[in-house]
């Protein structure tokens, strides 16, 4: 964190680990600049910086920014376009006093007693499409997963680009003092506040990763609380059942998408043309009764003659035609080239949790108990993928009825229309095609929605979700909860804020008090891992005359492992203002604080030098 030069407009620089840039605080905005030349290059909204908790870089690929709002939502941002929103997530409903993100890269371990000896067979299957709708037509798009757009990371091995294996962690706490954790953008486990915290200290000072996959959270009243997902990334076997979860999950609300676009965007257009044009205007029954007299005899009613005038007319009559087949051919589309390989894909899914969850008992308990609701998540997915296949046929059978109705019923409303017309189909020793038309009109001329059976596939879908919540409830969360246990550690003294000590395993913590009235300060230097104390705590030496006030914050600007320049803010309970002195602080390498001095306002290349 830099300063600028100003003492009274102090701002604080947060660096992008992989590339020469910075994120800075603006008046309504987070400014994304250039280190060489100070110039930006993106900037992020922000409508009330009062409402922002913190932000945080991609520390994998540099080039995304994460920003944490007290609601509970965080938003993704990419740099180098400008700042665009690329993702929203919403980890909490509750209020929000800290947050981070944090990628890491799952590397393999013989450690952990696994034997990968299976492979997930949906990764080498063809990729997916996705089907969408503008103004005019609907089209074909690739498909990739959401949150893919910000989580991809990849590396170049022998000139071929592979996509690296990150798991994604977002960690907020809220004032209740609650975590919550949210892995690879989608799933959220909420790690209840521990039983054995004094309600009081919940009052969150800082939050950071302290190493690999271990993040330490500091409370004003003295609490330390450690956590560690160790147990976790390190378990492949978990981080592959979290993550077929996660895809699962999605592949079931891509399913639900396209059949919400079969529903509302080719069959209730063709259902709501044949209410207004069949049924309002002659009603079904009777329409079906005089078209099938009209094949049978040709004898055409006054009121038959009427309706194919009036009321279908030629323009009318294409319509039906554009309808319908827009509705059979996209519809058999959407379920052989969408529901098909995305019900497929929740099938091996499916297994593959049934196998993952065996090899994480046979590892905890040594033996494998009942896993039958995984069976059952299995089963709905056969159900999906039954209920496509059913639907594909009949809604062929349906399109190759209507291509032998249609001339038929073309050449009667043309002859409605103009007595000269000459019928363009001849039903003269034709039995087969006049059977066709009439059990067509039996089965077709209504509406549609006994073809596509659309109710059976929601109930299907729902059932889906549920066995997915069960594989959740009494399979997924309780590992994660057994293993992401936060660890309490009493320190003695109000905490004002901490930070890593640059890259050296140590972690540098501000401690305060009050003695006869004047407030005290010192630092104070614990071991990342354990959390335990490196050596005494070193004072500070306060101006005189502080009787009376107390320390409101201190505000780190820069650090090194040898320098640390921080900012301490005086409230005087006097005229009830803040006042800021700055203090620089040196440290040998064997970790003995040599000096900490009272400085003048430095300048940034002072700070930049540091």
């Amino acid at each position: 964190m830099v300063p600028t030069d100003s003492m009274s407009s102090l701002d604080y620089r947060s660096y992008n680990p992989i590339y020469p840039l910075y994120a800075k605080k603006e008046n309504k905005s987070l400014s994304i600049v250039r280190i060489a030349d100070d110039a930006r290059i993106a900037t992020v909204a922000v409508r009330d910086m009062k409402l922002l908790v913190s932000f945080e870089w991609d520390r994998i690929t540099g080039s995304h920014l994460s920003v944490f709002f007290q609601d509970g939502s965080a938003r993704i941002h990419d740099v180098f376009q400008g700042g665009k929103l690329m993702s929203l997530l919403r980890i909490s409903t509750k209020s929000v006093d800290g947050a981070l993100w944090d990628r890491i890269e799952i590397t393999g371990s013989e450690d952990d007693g696994i034997v990968k000896f299976e492979r997930d067979i949906t990764k080498v299957m063809p990729k997916m499409i996705r089907f969408a709708r503008d103004t005019r037509q609907i089209f074909i798009l690739p498909y990739e997963p959401p949150n893919r757009s910000w989580r991809l990371a990849t590396e170049e091995r022998d000139g071929v680009k592979i996509e690296r294996p990150i798991l994604d962690v977002h960690i907020v706490h809220r004032d209740t003092g609650e975590l919550l954790l949210m892995f690879d953008g989608e799933y959220v486990v909420r790690l209840p506040s521990q039983g054995d915290r004094d309600p009081l200290s919940t009052s969150l000072q800082a939050m950071f990763a302290a190493q690999r996959g271990v993040y330490v959270l500091f409370y004003r009243e003295g609490n330390v609380e450690s956590l560690n997902l160790g147990p976790v990334v390190e378990n492949s076997a978990l981080v592959d059942l979290i993550k077929s979860f996660i895809t699962m999950t999605q592949l079931n609300r891509y399913l639900q998408n396209h059949l919400e676009l079969i529903q509302n965007d080719l069959i209730a257009p063709y259902n709501e043309f044949m209410e207004k044009v069949c049924d309002r205007a002659f009603g079904y029954r009777e329409l079906r009764e005089e078209l099938e007299t009209l094949l049978l005899t040709g004898y055409i009613s006054p009121e038959l003659e009427d309706w194919l005038c009036n009321t279908v007319n030629e323009k009318n009559c294409k319509k039906l035609r554009k309808l319908s087949l827009e509705m059979y051919q996209k519809s058999t589309q959407i379920l052989t080239l969408a529901f098909i390989p995305a019900c497929e894909r929740l099938i091996l899914l499916s297994e593959g949790c049934r196998g993952l969850v065996s090899t994480i008992e046979v590892l905890e308990t040594g033996s494998i108990s009942s896993i039958t609701h995984i069976e059952q998540l299995t089963s709905a997915a056969q159900s999906i993928l039954k209920l496509a296949l059913e639907s594909i046929q009949n809604i062929k059978s349906a399109e190759l009825l209507f291509q032998t109705f249609w001339p038929w019923f073309d050449d009667r409303v043309h002859e409605a229309l103009d007595e000269d017309y000459k019928p363009r189909l001849k039903l003269d020793g034709q039995s087969k095609t006049g059977y066709q038309i009439a059990t067509y009109l039996d089965s077709q001329f209504t509406h549609s929605t006994h073809l596509f059976k659309t109710d059976s596939f929601k109930t299907a879908l729902n059932n889906f979700s549920t066995k997915l919540t069960t594989l959740k409830d009494q399979q997924l969360e309780p590992y994660l909860l057994q293993k992401c246990v936060p660890k309490n550690i009493l320190q003695q003294g109000n905490l004002i804020t901490a930070a890593p000590l640059g890259e050296k395993p140590f972690i540098i913590c501000f401690i305060t008090g009050t003695k006869e009235n004047s407030p005290w300060l010192s630092i104070r230097l614990l071991e990342t891992s354990t959390l335990d104390r490196v050596a005494n705590d070193t004072p500070i030496q306060l101006p005189l005359g502080l009787e009376g006030t107390q320390i409101e914050d201190i505000q780190i600007l820069k650090m090194s492992t040898t320098t640390i320049y921080f900012k301490i803010i005086i409230l005087r309970s006097q005229d009830n203002k803040n006042h800021s002195i700055l203090y620089q602080c040196e440290i040998t390498s064997d970790l003995r604080i040599v000096s900490i001095t009272m400085q003048e306002t430095p300048s940034e290349n002072t700070l930049q030098r540091a």
